[in-house]
């Protein structure tokens, strides 16, 4: 039987990770201070469907992404509920300057034995600073192209030497990723996505990239309100020649009111087109994407 397993995200004081859902690729994920009392929220699929019912879970954290030490005693959850293959089980992290890497297993309530789900899951600290409180700062989730959903069958997107995300250009392809709304956001703050790319040839043009938001609703059974697709908040221009090496971004600012009222976003980018000024005709290599919001005040310990 085959499972499978996609990360949604630490609630409490951690930040969330992203769905990576068909690819189930590593994710790189800025997380807060360690705090004893946070919760793994998860997606499991077994057999190709969304698992249902009670299933046992096995969570142990290593120093490393693949073979490495655990640290500390693994942590059994049994017969956890999972619903349309969304579950959630208690986690702590510890005190350590270091990432952490999040290996789950997991069996029907009751098996004999339990099947290990791949990857593991990185959660890097970030630094808070000293004191009793941290506030007014800001945290950022960096998801790898690697992780992004998208269509495996398109020679449109292609996966260069898994660093970057080769993207046609004039294609209607889009790409993206979902993100459990972080439990230390302040509510209000404007929530950045800041996309990074490099050129695929040294033609002169303008790129403007595109995206959508998606929010889901719980309990309406609607997975995705699309109140459309936006473009950057600038337009970025190259003159004739730039050096295919060089990193540049865009970003896109978001104030939507329905990013505080639902649990779940999803970030979805497109390509731009002649219709919102794109011109660059070549290929864009995507590098890199961090979604930055304003953290409410929390106490630490």
């Amino acid at each position: 039987m085959v499972r499978r397993l996609a990360f949604l995200g630490l609630i409490g004081l951690a930040i969330v990770a992203v769905w990576v859902g068909w690819l189930q690729r590593p994710v790189t994920v800025e997380s807060a201070t360690a705090h004893p009392s946070i919760i793994y929220e998860g997606y499991l699929e077994d057999g190709g469907s969304s698992a249902h019912g009670q299933y046992d879970f096995l969570i142990t954290l290593f120093d490393a992404a693949t073979d490495g030490q655990p640290i500390g005693e693994a942590l059994a959850v049994p017969d956890v509920t999972v619903v349309d293959g969304r579950f959630t089980a208690p986690l702590s992290l510890p005190a350590r300057d270091q990432p952490v890497y999040v290996e789950v297993a997991v069996r029907q309530h009751g098996s004999s034995s339990y099947t290990v789900l791949t990857p593991r899951q990185i959660v890097t600290p970030a630094a808070t600073g000293t004191g009793t409180t941290a506030s007014s700062q800001t945290r950022t989730v960096s998801i790898s192209p690697a992780a992004l959903i998208r269509d495996l069958d398109s020679t449109n997107l292609v996966m260069d030497n898994d660093l970057a995300l080769r993207w046609a250009a004039n294609v209607s392809d889009e790409a993206g990723f979902y993100l459990a709304r972080p439990a230390d956001w302040d509510g209000t703050s404007p929530v950045t996505v800041r996309v990074f790319f490099a050129l695929g040839g040294n033609g002169a043009g303008a790129v403007n990239w595109r995206l959508k938001l998606n929010t889901y609703t719980p309990g309406s059974g609607e997975w995705l309100t699309n109140p459309g697709t936006r473009d950057a908040d600038s337009l970025l221009t190259f003159p004739s020649g730039p050096s295919w090496y060089r990193i540049y971004s865009q970003s896109f600012t978001l104030t939507d009111s329905n990013l505080a009222n639902n649990s779940l976003w999803s970030f979805f980018l497109l390509r731009g087109n002649a219709a919102n000024s794109e011109t660059f005709a070549g290929q864009l290599y995507l590098l890199n994407i961090e979604v930055e919001y304003g953290e409410g005040e929390l106490a630490l310990p």
